[in-house]
Order: structure tokens, then sequence, then C-alpha cells
């Protein structure tokens, strides 16, 4: 299943998620008016997605490994706002 949604990150910038899955992470590309550094950051980011199994605490755990990295930087984007958004992709609703 193919699907893209365009969130509002409790940072304050808009993500743009598309997510390729099927029980598993196929692709997903993450996109929007956010900054990272270093530059390549996100595209680690959607690797390290690619594989994983598609349930939130999977998702979560490459998330906090990802933000815990030294020396990443990231602007207008967090943990909980990129995590809402590829729940909503996969079609899970935030109950907070």
């Amino acid at each position: 299943m193919r699907k893209k949604v365009i969130v509002e990150d409790p940072a304050g910038k808009f993500l743009k998620i598309t997510m390729d899955f099927n029980g598993e992470i196929n692709e997903v590309v993450i996109t929007g008016d956010f900054f990272a550094h270093p530059e390549e950051a996100i595209d680690e980011l959607q690797e390290n997605l690619r594989g994983v199994k598609a349930d939130e605490k999977e998702i979560r755990k490459v998330l906090e490994e990802f933000f815990s990295r030294e020396g990443l930087r990231l602007y207008g984007i967090s943990l909980e706002g990129l995590l809402n958004g590829l729940k909503e992709c996969l079609g899970e609703e935030d109950e907070n």
C-alpha cells in the first residue's frame, strides 16, 4: 500500500511523508520545510526505516536511535511529530 500525508509537526514545520508498506516499510520519503545537519541525515533515516515492521513500537525504536545520534541537529522537526506522521501513513490515529 502506498500512502502520502502532510502533517504539521509540533515544532512548527510541515512534513510530507510518502510511504509504501505491506507489513513492513518498503520505502519512505520524508520532506518538508525543516532542516537537518548533516544534510544526509534524513536520507539515512529513510534507509533505516526500510524493512522495519510497520507498527508504532518498531518505528519509535528506529526514531529514538536516530534522534539520539551525536552531532545530529534538526530544526522544525521532532520525534513525536515524525512518529505521528508515520502513524498517519499507516492509518493509525494519534490517541493523544
